[in-house]
């Protein structure tokens, strides 16, 4: 241990350069989340800025430890995927006028319906949770369905 201190000096304060820093990256954190819609996107956008920011400070500390350091994160962004959860192969994606239709031919069938739009971030948090929900319970008699808000104007506002 004290090895360790003799070769850095033996101070282990964070200086001005370093605070600051860190201050920088609870702003943008703080900024980008304010809309947040889980706490895993909340914990996605902190590591994201938190890496930034230790590559700032390695980079400060010794290059060629930041560039191994950047190189780690490279490797782990293109390895590490969260799985990707699929929708049920019976999934229908109901454009225009084809959803009235639809409803009144299957007079027996439940159809479970998401309205949803591409760039909406909460739409994104539901879209894995509609699939699971799809792929379990998609039946003879209970269907699912999606439709685009934007693709197919007026029809969301007859189904409230």
């Amino acid at each position: 241990s004290s090895g360790i201190n003799a070769e850095y000096g033996g101070n282990c304060n964070l200086d001005f350069y370093e605070c600051e820093i860190y201050f920088f990256v609870i702003c943008v954190v703080a900024i980008k989340n304010r809309r947040c819609v889980s706490v895993e996107a909340y914990l996605s956008t902190l590591f994201m800025f938190a890496k930034a920011g230790a590559l700032i400070l390695f980079y400060k500390m010794d290059v060629q430890l930041s560039v191994w350091y950047l190189l780690t994160c490279i490797v782990l962004l293109v390895t590490v995927r969260p799985p990707a959860l699929e929708e049920s192969a019976e999934m229908k994606y109901f454009v225009d006028a084809s959803l009235p239709e639809q409803l009144k031919f299957d007079k027996n069938t439940i159809w479970v319906v998401e309205f949803y739009t591409t760039f909406s971030p909460h739409c994104n948090a539901v879209k894995p949770i509609f699939g699971a929900l799809s792929r379990e319970f998609t039946c003879e008699y209970m269907k699912f369905g999606k439709c685009d808000v934007l693709k197919s104007q007026g029809i969301p506002e007859l189904y409230g």
